[in-house]
């Protein structure tokens, strides 16, 4: 089986999040006027606060994608996200969870999560990352995000 990835690097724009999960700001326009811009790797650290960050990042649709094509969202981190959305779509009750590295300390060890989204891209798509920072305030990392496709 063959693997084709495509990297989604940048631009990325980020914003904080309140307790409840929305955005700050009220409508699109605010969210688009206020967000800042950003690219992988994102480090989040207690200069953000101790609210989630959004990570947002718009790609175009893959072409040659077929009924039998395989695509997944894959990403490393410094710590499980909170939560994954693809155009709206909750998708990060579909993981695959994987430590990078066994036996390393929380604090310094990378996970590998992969989101599978087959048949849910549409020709212009919008991913949404929910992050947090870690407990002891310690900075996070959205280190990379790839389309992984797989035929």
């Amino acid at each position: 089986m063959s693997v084709h990835k495509i990297r989604l690097a940048g631009p990325w724009e980020w914003s904080p999040v309140d307790s409840s999960g929305e955005c700050f700001d009220l409508t699109e326009a605010q969210t688009r006027s206020k967000r800042q811009t950003c690219q992988l790797p994102f480090q989040f650290v207690k200069d953000h606060g101790c609210l989630p960050i959004s990570l947002v990042r718009r790609f175009h649709c893959p072409t040659g994608i077929s009924e039998k094509t395989t695509i997944c969202v894959a990403m490393e981190v410094s710590r499980p996200v909170i939560q994954v959305r693809l155009n709206g779509r909750l998708v990060s009750e579909d993981s695959q969870n994987g430590v990078d590295e066994p036996g390393v300390p929380p604090e310094t060890a990378t996970y590998s999560q992969r989101f599978d989204v087959s048949g849910a891209l549409k020709p212009f798509n919008e991913l949404n990352v929910l992050l947090s920072p870690m407990e002891s305030g310690e900075m996070a990392e959205l280190i990379s995000v790839n389309l992984e496709i797989r035929e």
